[in-house]
């Protein structure tokens, strides 16, 4: 049990790293790239 709790912590850790990490690409890319406003 608290083993699969564990997991699903780890698993929710990792999920906003690397929501984290694409959020702040997408922001430099569109800070570069693309503006089109």
């Amino acid at each position: 049990m608290s083993r699969v709790i564990y997991s699903e912590k780890a698993n929710k850790v990792l999920i906003d790293e690397l929501g984290r990490t694409i959020n702040w690409r997408i922001k430099m890319e569109g800070k570069f790239c693309l503006q089109p406003y």
